[in-house]
């Protein structure tokens, strides 16, 4: 992955700590000067509901549907527990190239890998004629979009399983603004919408930095963004991290146009 220098630059990063270090690596060898403060973290539910029934009857799922990365960790901890071999796990949709590569980590296999996470497009992934297919989402409890009722919908049996939630972080708060003041952070980076929602809650609104640019992971963390006030939101084509990285340069000059 070839991205132009970043000397010198700023840049918030917000995802949560376990997801940091990989970008926080790039953004140096670039130049860049990465400030992590996680705005949010990551927290398994202990015994998720219908878990124990879904993984009893796993083989008959036509596919498995994981929403993040985090979504794949938390279910390989409950299939080693289970001691389930991943020979008998059915391939995954996976939202995302990320999401994809934990799971081929892993030893799953994967199905299709859709464009963006929306019910329509991962309808669309798994093809036409979706009536009496059994699929198993594995999600937050905190949803972006009814990708249940979207199957649903057109006749396809959906269990849901709520592996996980995210809560917001109030730690770091002076530290950061500290940074502000000192005008050390030039480019806020969001790779979800909580993330929007924690740097947020930290801070106690966007307000003191809705003029700086943020690049975020897609549309639908862009559009959480503008709604909490940032003015310069930018999203890359390709919607992963490292489309992310690849742009993040073009924030650097003038006359860039709005995504």
């Amino acid at each position: 992955m070839r991205i132009a220098s970043l000397e010198g630059v700023g840049v918030l990063i917000t995802r949560a700590a376990e997801q940091s270090e990989g970008m926080s690596r790039v953004l140096e060898e670039l130049g860049a000067t990465p400030f992590v403060f996680p705005t949010i973290q990551c927290i398994p539910l202990r015994d998720p509901a219908g878990l124990k029934i879904a993984l009893e009857k796993i083989g008959s799922y036509d596919a498995l549907i994981f929403t993040s990365a985090n979504g794949v960790r938390f279910f390989v901890n409950h299939l080693r527990e289970a001691r389930i071999d991943m020979k008998l796990i059915p391939p995954a949709v996976c939202v995302g190239p990320r999401t994809a590569e934990a799971w081929r980590v892993e030893g799953g296999r994967v199905f299709t890998v859709p464009d963006e996470y929306t019910g329509g497009m991962i309808q669309d992934a798994l093809g036409g004629h979706l009536s009496g297919k059994i699929y198993l989402v594995l999600r937050p409890q905190t949803v972006k979009t009814e990708l249940g009722k979207a199957l649903r919908d057109v006749g396809a049996v959906v269990d849901e399983i709520v592996l996980y939630r995210t809560q917001s972080i109030d730690r770091g708060r002076n530290e950061l603004k500290q940074l502000l003041a000192e005008n050390s952070i030039d480019i806020i980076t969001f790779t979800s919408p909580s993330s929007v929602q924690g740097l947020a809650y930290l801070l106690g609104s966007l307000r003191e930095v809705r003029d700086i640019p943020c690049m975020c992971v897609g549309p639908t963390t862009a559009v959480t963004a503008e709604r909490e006030g940032m003015k310069r939101v930018f999203y890359p084509e390709e919607y992963t991290v490292d489309g992310m990285l690849r742009m993040l340069p073009t924030l650097i000059g003038e006359g860039n146009e709005r995504r």
